[in-house]
């Protein structure tokens, strides 16, 4: 798996240094315990009780919802299934290669 510092993820794109192996990723939310740090973000949407809690608190409670969605290992599994297709550099960055 990543480091975090090959990748750049985001709501429609996920952009890494190499070719992901879908069929071994882990559809489990809980398989991805290691990137729970980079998923977190102080939100203003948080009530002022969440904004006193000591880090590690706020991000167990961050999480909360995102592991205990029903619709995230049907995603996970999806994913694990589908067949990737190469995309031109032109198309992903805009950019003459």
């Amino acid at each position: 798996m990543s480091t975090g510092r090959d990748f750049r993820a985001d709501e429609l794109a996920l952009w890494a240094s190499e070719p992901i192996q879908w069929a071994s990723i882990g559809i489990s939310p809980e398989d991805y315990e290691t990137f729970y740090p980079f998923l977190f973000e102080v939100s203003s949407d948080s009530s002022l009780f969440q904004s006193m809690l000591p880090a590690n608190l706020q991000l167990k409670e961050f999480l909360q919802m995102w592991l205990k969605d029903e619709t995230i290992p049907l995603a996970l599994q999806r994913l694990r299934t589908s067949t990737p297709v190469a995309v031109d550099p032109c198309f992903a960055t805009g950019v003459n290669v």
